[in-house]
């Protein structure tokens, strides 16, 4: 699992996620990055210029940690335009550097155009601009055949990883406040089971302009959202966060 500070922008599922609390230029990013209980990380691109895009990735390069870098550039694309985007962003960051990741979630394949849901037609589509297929476990609709393609289907360097939400309901694989420590250590060892590479967390935290810990309604539909004071991290702007603090220290002893 890895933590970052994540973002929705433009009314839509275009993405910047962060694991690093500082802007990326900043002293204390890479000796923060460098620890090595991050397994990978997130690293900003839209608000970026090709500039300092082009410094972001050097100095990854530099530090020895793009390999365990990564940018997650949309969040669940349904169609095609949004495959497009995530192509136009993606050669962007490939001709400035080719070992570059981009992460890509689904839970659908496209629901328009010539392969229309077609789940897993996402690996044939996606292939050059994703590295890291992110898929909802809830997409696998409990079915081990599923799990069986997916992997079948990497080529090269590309990597399968799985993710859960904070919804839709406690009868899908997802980690819920509703759930106990048994069920969430279900989902974790289904997850080893099926080997796969990683299993991020989305949307339970978010840091707002709040005094008292609430839910949010600000994230996209299907995500629940724990809002936290946003002065005890002095962000600058309301962020979310995709782990949970005492989920962490948990999955952290097993």
């Amino acid at each position: 699992m890895n933590p970052y500070f994540s973002t929705w922008l433009a009314n839509s599922m275009k993405h910047e996620a962060s694991s690093s609390p500082w802007k990326w230029n900043d002293k204390r990013t890479v000796p923060f990055l460098s620890d090595k209980r991050f397994n990978r990380f997130a690293v900003p691109y839209h608000s970026l210029s090709h500039n300092e895009l082009d410094s972001l990735l050097q100095q990854l390069k530099q530090t020895d940690l793009l390999d365990k870098s990564y940018f997650y550039l949309w969040d669940e694309p349904a169609y095609m335009k949004e495959y497009h985007l995530i192509g136009q962003y993606s050669q962007e960051i490939h001709k400035l550097m080719p070992e570059a990741k981009v992460l890509t979630t689904f839970y659908c394949g496209p629901k328009d155009g010539k392969y229309k849901d077609r789940l897993f037609s996402v690996f044939d589509l996606w292939r050059g601009d994703t590295q890291i297929f992110s898929m909802s476990a809830w997409a696998l609709q409990a079915n081990e055949a599923n799990a069986d393609t997916c992997r079948s289907l990497l080529r090269g360097n590309e990597e399968w990883w799985t993710y859960v939400c904070m919804g839709p309901g406690e009868e899908q694989p997802n980690l819920l406040l509703t759930m106990d420590g048994y069920q969430h250590r279900a989902v974790l060892w289904r997850s080893w089971k099926r080997a796969y590479h990683r299993i991020p967390i989305l949307g339970s935290q978010c840091l707002c302009r709040i005094r008292h810990i609430g839910f949010s309604q600000r994230p996209p539909r299907g995500r629940r959202c724990a809002d936290l004071p946003r002065p005890i991290f002095q962000q600058h702007k309301p962020r979310s966060i995709n782990t949970n603090g005492t989920l962490e220290r948990q999955y952290g002893r097993l």
